[in-house]
Formats: C-alpha cells, sequence, structure tokens
C-alpha cells in the first residue's frame, strides 16, 4: 500500500454520497482509481461497494509500480481489460475474473505480447476478445499476403471456449485459412468479425460455428476458379460484408475475374434468416451497369429470396466514366422499391443505399446539390441522411468549402476526419464564423491546397491528426503545439520535416511512416530516423512500416528493408530513451518509462 494517510479528512470528504458518484460519472475507471483509492478510507469502502467502477479498466503504461500495488487489491474485481499499448506490463493473472478484453491500435500488435495473452489461464474464461484497429487512411488496401494465426484460431474455434464474440480486424492483416488440426466446434460464438484473404475461408470457419448470429467479415472477391461453396445450415440474422481491393497483379498469383454468380449465391445462403444484409462493393471492379448490384432485376433477385430482411445496406463503385446517372437510378423508381421502402443515391460513380449507413465517404463533390437519387423526397424530409459519416474525402469543386461548414456540421454530425483531393477557395473574413469542431484528423491527399494554415488551424479548432501524401515544405508551420499525431506516407517530406528545427514538433507524440521498399535508401532512412527520435521531444511513438511486396508469397521485402535500415542506426543510442520492436512489417520505437 501507499504511505498516505488512510484517515486523511480534506472538504471533499463532506461531500454527500451522492455528490461524489455524480463526480465519478465523469472520469474513466483509471481516473477515479489513481486518484480516489487508498485516499482515505470512506473512498475505499464507497468504491469497493460499488463494484461498476471497476469493471472496465484501461492498461496502464505509466506509474507501473503504483498500479502493482492497486492491482493487487482490486484486479480480482475488474472484468473488461482494454488494451492500447504494445508493452504489455502487467501479468494478467492480476486479472482473475477477466471476461472481455479488448486490443485496439494503430499498428499492429506484436505476436511475442499476442501469444502471452492467449496462452494464459485468462483467456480460457473470456466470453468476449476483440481486436480493433484504429484506422490511419480513408483508402485502406492490403497487397501483403496474409498471417496466418494458427494459434488464435485454434483458441478460438475449439469446443472449450467460453468465447460468445470474436473480432479480429486488418491490425493483425487478414487470416489466411489453411487445414488446422486443433480447430473444433464453438456452440457459444454467436458474434464474429475477421479479415479473411479468400473468400471461402469464412465459410470453412462458421461450418464449426451452429450458434453464430452475426457475421461481419472483409475478404476478397470469389474467383471463376474458386471452389463453390457448400451450403451450411446457420440462422445468421446479419451479414456484413466488405470487399477488400485487389490491388494490381501480385508475382505468383493468377487473377482470374470475379464470379459475380457465386458472390450472390453465398449471400444466398443466409436468406431464410437474414433480418439485416449489408454490402461494401466499392473495391470491386464493376466495370458495367449489367452488373449486380447497378443491374435491378438482379438486385432484386437477391433480396426477394430474403423473406425475413428488415435492413439493407449497400455501398458499390462503377469503374467507368461517363457515367448516366439518371439512366441507373431510373430502373429504381417501381413499385417494388417503393413498397420496400428502399432509397437509393449516386454522386459520380458511387451508388449506395439511403439513408447513408457507413462511415467513410469517398470522393465527394461539393455540395449535396450533385447527389441524385430514386427517390427525391429522402432528401427533403430525413435529416438523417448522412449521419453515420465519420470520414469524408472531398473533391475539386467550384464552390466555397466555408459555405459548406454549416452543413457539413449538421448533416454530418459524427465527422471526425477530412481528406482534401484538390485546392479550395476561401473567404478570409468568414473563418471566424465558421469551425468543425468535430473534426481531429486531417489528410492532405495533394499539395496544390490553396489554404494558410493558419486558417485551417481557426476552422478545425480540435486539429491534432495530421496526415501528409505529399506535402510541401510550408505545411510543417502548422507543426505546432495543436497537432500530436503526424503520418507521413511520402519518404521525400519525412526527410523535409526532419531537418526542421525541432520546435516545429513540440507536442507531437506519435509518428507513423511508410518507408516503401527501396534498399537504396536504407541509410537516408536510418538517418532521417536518428534525427526525429532526438528532435521530436514529446515523442512517445514512431511507427516505421512498409505495405507494397514483391512476392505475394512472403514477407522478405519488408523485412530486408526494414533489417537493412536497422543496420545503419546507431542502436545504443537509441536504446537509452527508447525501446525497439520490430514485427512482421513494423518497427516500432516506443519511449522508455521511468517509474519514480
Amino acid at each position: 500500500m501507499s504511505s498516505r494517510n488512510i484517515e486523511s479528512t480534506t472538504w471533499f470528504d463532506h461531500f454527500p454520497t451522492e455528490i461524489i458518484l455524480h463526480i465519478f460519472d465523469y472520469l474513466s475507471t483509471n481516473d477515479i482509481i489513481y486518484t480516489f483509492f487508498d485516499f482515505n478510507q470512506r473512498l475505499n469502502t464507497l468504491l469497493l461497494k460499488n463494484r461498476s467502477y471497476f469493471k472496465y479498466f484501461e492498461l496502464p503504461t505509466t506509474n507501473i509500480n503504483f498500479w502493482k500495488t492497486i492491482l493487487s487489491i482490486i484486479g480480482s474485481k475488474i472484468e473488461c481489460l482494454y488494451i492500447s499499448t504494445i508493452n504489455l506490463r502487467f501479468s494478467l493473472s492480476y486479472f482473475s475474473n477477466l471476461k472481455s478484453i479488448i486490443i485496439s491500435s494503430s499498428h499492429g500488435f506484436p505476436n511475442e505480447e499476442l501469444n502471452a495473452i492467449i496462452d494464459s489461464e485468462q483467456f480460457t474464461n473470456l466470453h468476449s476478445f476483440k481486436i480493433k484497429q484504429e484506422k490511419i487512411f480513408l483508402d485502406i488496401t492490403y497487397y501483403d499476403f496474409p498471417l496466418n494465426q494458427n494459434d488464435l484460431l485454434n483458441k478460438v474455434f475449439n469446443n472449450k471456449s467460453l468465447l460468445k464474440i470474436f473480432q479480429s480486424s486488418l491490425l493483425l492483416l487478414p487470416f489466411s485459412i489453411i487445414p488446422i488440426d486443433g480447430i473444433t466446434h464453438n456452440f457459444n460464438l454467436h458474434s464474429l468479425t475477421l479479415v479473411l484473404f479468400n473468400f471461402g475461408d469464412v465459410f470453412k470457419l462458421i461450418e464449426n460455428t451452429p450458434n453464430l448470429r452475426y457475421l461481419n467479415f472483409q475478404s476478397k472477391p470469389p474467383y471463376t476458379s474458386e471452389q463453390l461453396i457448400n451450403t451450411i445450415n446457420l440462422k445468421l440474422k446479419q451479414f456484413h460484408w466488405t470487399l477488400i481491393h485487389t490491388g494490381p497483379t501480385i508475382i505468383g498469383y493468377e487473377y482470374t475475374g470475379t464470379d459475380f454468380d457465386q458472390l450472390t449465391s453465398a449471400i444466398k445462403i443466409f436468406s431464410s434468416s437474414l433480418i439485416c444484409l449489408s454490402l461494401n462493393l466499392i473495391n470491386l471492379s464493376i466495370r458495367t451497369t449489367e452488373r449486380f448490384p447497378f443491374n435491378s432485376i438482379k438486385l432484386r433477385q437477391l433480396l426477394e429470396s430474403m423473406i425475413e430482411l428488415k435492413q439493407f445496406h449497400l455501398y458499390a463503385r462503377l469503374y467507368k466514366e461517363p457515367i448516366d446517372i439518371e439512366n441507373v437510378l431510373s430502373q429504381f423508381k417501381t413499385q417494388y422499391w417503393f413498397d420496400k421502402n428502399l432509397s437509393f443515391g449516386m454522386h459520380g460513380t458511387y451508388f449506395y443505399t439511403l439513408p447513408f449507413y457507413f462511415d467513410d465517404l469517398y470522393e465527394f463533390s461539393i455540395g449535396f446539390d450533385n447527389v441524385k437519387t430514386n427517390n427525391c423526397d429522402i432528401l427533403i424530409n430525413n435529416h438523417r441522411i448522412w449521419h453515420n459519416v465519420k470520414s469524408a474525402q472531398l473533391c475539386r469543386t467550384s464552390n466555397n468549402y466555408l459555405s459548406l461548414i454549416e452543413t457539413l456540421k449538421i448533416q454530418m454530425p459524427k465527422l471526425s476526419t477530412i481528406s482534401f483531393g484538390s485546392y479550395f477557395k476561401y473567404l478570409r473574413n468568414e473563418t471566424e464564423r465558421h469551425h468543425l469542431n468535430s473534426v481531429t484528423t486531417f489528410h492532405f491527399a495533394y499539395s496544390h491546397i490553396e489554404m494558410e494554415m493558419d486558417l485551417l488551424m481557426n476552422i478545425l479548432p480540435n486539429l491534432n491528426h495530421l496526415i501528409l501524401s505529399e506535402p510541401k515544405s510550408e505545411f510543417t508551420k502548422i507543426l505546432n503545439s495543436k497537432i500530436q499525431k503526424l503520418y507521413i506516407n511520402n519518404y521525400p517530406e519525412m526527410e523535409k520535416l526532419a531537418e526542421i528545427n525541432y520546435v516545429h514538433f513540440c507536442n507531437v507524440k506519435y509518428i507513423n511512416i511508410n518507408l516503401f521498399n527501396n534498399l537504396d535508401k536504407s541509410q537516408l532512412y536510418a538517418n532521417i530516423i536518428m534525427k526525429i527520435l532526438k528532435n521530436c521531444k514529446s515523442l512517445d511513438t514512431l511507427l516505421l512500416y512498409t505495405l507494397h511486396l514483391v512476392r505475394y508469397d512472403t514477407f522478405s521485402s519488408s523485412e530486408t528493408q526494414l533489417s537493412k535500415v536497422i543496420e545503419y542506426l546507431d542502436i545504443d543510442e537509441i536504446l537509452n530513451n527508447y525501446r525497439m520492436k520490430y514485427f512482421q512489417n513494423y518497427l516500432i520505437f516506443s519511449k522508455e518509462i521511468v517509474d519514480l
């Protein structure tokens, strides 16, 4: 226990219990415990009596010795553990009654730490295990060959597992399912979220989950050369399917074309029980309106098989220009679609159901007048059409961007990320009364953005996360007190930024850099890394990664690039202040914590 006087009394102790509990409602579990536990007997009793304050807990990254002492007392009361660090400084043995683990990170999770979790005694008692990804870019694509996470899958798909919910997103890279001896039935699993490399893999897994009711997965589309899937006796209620970008032709992999019939047949397997169907097909290469889902007859044939369907969400893109939008939408102006209360909208080459269901809105030309629909009434009478949008990619327009800000605030209240795809106009004298308070992330997709950065900071007062794809050096002047997260997707700009006086990085805590694969630049990369680690005084984490591969069946290209960079680093100097971890195609430097 700490040396504080457990019987100390302050004015705070004179507050009624109801007021104290009301104050606690505004604080996180970690803040409550760190501030009030072991302060005096009354607060200890109050907290221990209200076990709800201990159910959800975030694994600490500082004050390690303090937390080890406290967790030896309260660890058994914690039911849900949230992990946002790659350095596990606490054994799961502290949490004997754990029912849920949530891992969240923007830069993957090392196999060593993952294995420590899934091999622990606590994992066998979990009801929920989620691996979430903090999305970095609006247009994440994966050309990497997937990992085969045999150990994790064996733990999840096991007749001894108590897991009811399992989620694994892009954070681990897509799974590749090959015959695994240890996979058996999991009768408890009712919710499954996975990223899979091959279309047919998910059906191999769900054969072992007879009580599954919610399925959310991402995969490449079915190809004409693939074996047809078998019918599965499964009463699935919700089916959410996102197609991963197939990317360019990869050496060693033969692209044979999408099998649209197999795609719809796979969905129809669950037609008798589905109440919710969501299809995100924007990465599917559709080049004619005769294809599903632009063909209203084929889409209708699919939906007519769904006898219990209550919700249908669709997002697709036609990869050809120009497109006769009116002709496409005219197919959906028949009585069938009105009776189903299904409205569709289009802008540019994108086609979707309305209200818009998905997080990301791509290539959205300003303003909303460019959206066409088969049901004009919905644009007028439904004020929640765009309420789900969290990130928007705004494109070239002749309109004034500032004139749109108030509309965005009303139409997209959850908007947190904006990407500008071209230059925009502005009015200096109007910046003081136009603000997007919800936006914290800004993505410079191109360098030709004709707006001074001080104006940008006025428009986006809560901006703290900057993504630079092709910036000019003058953009670095906004890297001041507000920017805490910085993502760089272009190594020439990384070189310029590393040379900038450190005051421009005074509060940057997280830097993520895509190095690309270029062995000739290894020494240059290493020099830049050393400068960033030295000049960025507030830096907590520097992440280096490569996503492009020469061959689909090996990580050798990525590993070779990062290994070569490591050869040129002054490791001894780095280890004075940082821990270095190298896993998969990531290299992470995290600030060494001194626990006083």
